[in-house]
Parts: C-alpha cells; sequence; structure tokens
C-alpha cells in the first residue's frame, strides 16, 4: 500500500532534514507545532494496523512506498516555502 505525501508534510520533512540545524525546528514542542499546522486527514488507529498488517503480509518491515524525493539541489529556503504554502 502506497500512500502519497502531501506537499507541506514532504516541505517539513525537508525542513527538518536542513544541513543548517538552525534552519530545523528548535525543539519538539516547535515540531509538533508545525506538524498540528498541516491540513491533512489524520490516520486512525485502525488505519495504521491496517498499514502494519499489510506490511506483515508481503513479508517485509514495511510497505513499499514510491516516495518523491525533493528535485536535486532543492534549497530547504525552497522546502520551507513549500510548507508554508503546500505548492510546490
Amino acid at each position: 500500500m502506497a500512500f502519497p505525501i502531501p506537499p507541506q508534510l514532504e516541505g517539513l520533512l525537508l525542513v527538518c532534514l536542513a544541513k543548517n540545524p538552525e534552519e530545523r525546528p528548535q525543539s519538539a514542542a516547535a515540531l509538533v507545532r508545525l506538524l498540528d499546522a498541516i491540513d491533512i486527514e489524520r490516520w486512525t488507529q485502525a488505519q495504521a494496523e491496517a498499514w502494519w498488517a499489510a506490511a506483515e503480509a508481503t513479508g517485509k518491515d514495511k510497505p513499499a512506498a514510491k516516495l518523491p524525493h525533493a528535485p536535486t539541489g532543492e534549497s530547504v529556503t525552497r522546502a520551507a516555502a513549500i510548507f508554508e504554502t503546500g505548492r510546490g
């Protein structure tokens, strides 16, 4: 089962991976606030259990998913803009 990654969540992930630590969320509380600001459907416990059941059925650690990658050379500033606007 593959699930698309919303652009805002992908942008936040890229911000968390910023080379410069000052560009990353400065605390777990800051990260929670940023996650809460993303307007996406939250997974229920049943959805999470179904995802893991599918993983176990395939005999792998987790279901295979084609995850989008940031274009080569994309800056953290661009990632932050994606996060804030939800647009690439």
